[in-house]
């Protein structure tokens, strides 16, 4: 993981506004309870957005993330809440690339929010599905949340110019205000990288109050090529969704979310 995640994540409002999907918390919870999974790590954790919801619905998260910025927002939000809900998460500042939890085998390890795209070569890859393999119990599961290429998308952004996107939001927890944010994108054909740098406007009352600006680098994952890297620490995709709706997967979906089981299990469970 080449990036400072620090510097990635540095501005905690820019991150509320880029990734918080309505539909992504409660997506998770049903993947927990479809798996029957009592004891679940995140990978990328980040402010706690996905491991509170799963905690509150009474499963116990242990929740891994290499920035400080992200963890001490996730322990601010875990803070206010009840003591039996605080009891079941955990926090662990770790790279997801090579870390080491001991005494935990967990029934679901989750990598939501795009978090395997900050990945950017193969060896980190493949290191951090062998690690997170060994954190899994013979049952477990791995579920890994990735955007699908879009090839268009990624022809436009491999052109001699940046593709720009302008993109304009009300936030409803705010009365007045709105977000538009400039997307500046580069898709590298060698690498499969796409480098987004954003400039985030906040206005209030159509006024701007403040401008941010972030540079984000990550790995575009193809189909073949996720499954690939799936096969060769030892997963066999079991199921395959194209959203958060938990539709089948396509060439047109928007997501890959992509569930990976143990060979040895699949071996027991038969064809």
């Amino acid at each position: 993981m080449s990036q400072d995640m620090d510097q990635v994540y540095s501005n905690s409002e820019d991150y509320e506004y880029v990734y918080q999907h309505p539909d992504d918390p409660s997506f998770w919870v049903e993947v927990a309870r479809r798996r029957n999974a009592g004891n679940i790590l995140e990978l990328g954790a980040g402010d706690g957005r996905i491991a509170i919801p799963l905690a509150l619905a009474g499963y116990c998260v242990t929740g891994l993330d290499i920035s400080t910025n992200m963890l001490t927002a996730a322990a601010q939000a875990i803070e206010v809440l009840p003591e039996a809900v605080r009891a079941r998460i955990k926090l662990v500042q770790a790279n997801m690339i090579d870390f080491n939890i001991p005494g935990q085998q967990f029934d679901l390890a989750i990598v939501p929010s795009l978090s395997l795209q900050h990945l950017l070569t193969i060896n980190d890859q493949l290191s951090c599905l062998r690690t997170t393999k060994t954190h899994l119990s013979s049952s477990g599961a791995l579920v890994v949340d990735v955007f699908n290429p879009n090839l268009q998308i990624m022809a436009d952004c491999a052109g001699p110019s940046p593709k720009v996107t302008r993109y304009i939001d009300t936030d409803t927890r705010t009365p007045g205000r709105h977000i538009i944010r400039y997307d500046s994108s580069v898709f590298s054909e060698k690498d499969h990288q796409l480098e987004v740098q954003q400039t985030i406007e906040y206005y209030q009352d159509r006024v701007m109050t403040h401008k941010t600006y972030n540079n984000q680098l990550g790995h575009m994952f193809f189909p073949r090529e996720l499954e690939l890297l799936f096969r060769q620490v030892g997963f066999t995709i079991a199921e395959r969704w194209g959203c958060h709706a938990f539709s089948r997967f396509d060439s047109k979906s928007p997501r890959q979310i992509v569930v990976g089981i143990l060979d040895e299990a699949k071996a027991v469970q038969g064809p």
